[in-house]
């Protein structure tokens, strides 16, 4: 797939932005690849792909704490 500058400029600022969002904790070396995969994979709705990426990121990681609060409190 051959991606023209423009349209790569604009993913770019696509995988800044939703990385932006994320909270600081999550934002991660290893996270901004993450993204920038999912962004890539669908160059035609990389936006849309990007933040729902982002939202999946930060259920995960908030069922996790709530599984681990769980945990604690026995």
């Amino acid at each position: 797939m051959i991606i023209d500058s423009g349209k790569a400029d604009e993913m770019q600022v696509t995988l800044d932005e939703a990385f932006a969002r994320l909270p600081k904790a999550y934002r991660t070396e290893q996270v901004r690849e993450d993204i920038a995969r999912v962004v890539v994979s669908d160059p035609d709705n990389h936006r849309h792909t990007a933040m729902q990426f982002v939202l999946e990121v930060i259920f995960t990681i908030d069922r996790a704490m709530d599984r681990l609060a769980g945990l604690k409190s026995r």
